[in-house]
C-alpha cells in the first residue's frame, strides 16, 4: 500500500505544472522584474491596461500552493511585458482531468484540478501622471 501511495505521490508531482495565457490589449513596455509586479483588487488611479491574463496550477500538495504557483506564473507573464500590476479579477478551481495509475488488476483515478486566477495586466504610473 505504501508503494501506491509513493508512485502517486511521484504521478501527481511530475504531472503538476503552472501555465499562463495572454492578450496584449494595450502597448506593451520593456519588461520588469517579476517581484516588481503587485496584485491588486481594485483599479488604481493613473494606470493603462496593457493585456488581460491568466494562470493556472495543480503543481502543490496543497490548495495554497497551487494559488501560490498561479500567482508566480501569473508577475512572470505580467512582467514580461512591462506591467507593474495585476487587477485581480477571479479565481477559482477548474477540473483538468485525472490521473491514472494500475496496480496489478486495480486502476486508480484521481481528480486532477487546477488553481486558476486572471485579471488584467497594468502599468501604475506611481508619479501621479501618464507617460
Amino acid at each position: 500500500m505504501k508503494k501506491i501511495w509513493a508512485m502517486v505521490a511521484m504521478v501527481g508531482l511530475l504531472a503538476g505544472c503552472a501555465s499562463s495565457s495572454m492578450v496584449v490589449t494595450g502597448k506593451a513596455r520593456a519588461p520588469i522584474d517579476m517581484s516588481e509586479v503587485e496584485l491588486v483588487t481594485e483599479m488604481p488611479a493613473n494606470c493603462e491596461v496593457l493585456g488581460i491574463i491568466e494562470a493556472s496550477s495543480d503543481a502543490g500538495l496543497t490548495d495554497q500552493r497551487c494559488y501560490d504557483y498561479a500567482v508566480e506564473e501569473l508577475k512572470i507573464r505580467a512582467a514580461s511585458i512591462g506591467a507593474n500590476a495585476v487587477l485581480i479579477e477571479s479565481m477559482g478551481a477548474r477540473n483538468a482531468g485525472y490521473v491514472g495509475m494500475v496496480s496489478g488488476s486495480s486502476v486508480y483515478m484521481i481528480p486532477d484540478e487546477k488553481k486558476y486566477i486572471s485579471g488584467k495586466a497594468l502599468y501604475v504610473n506611481k508619479e501621479g501622471s501618464k507617460r
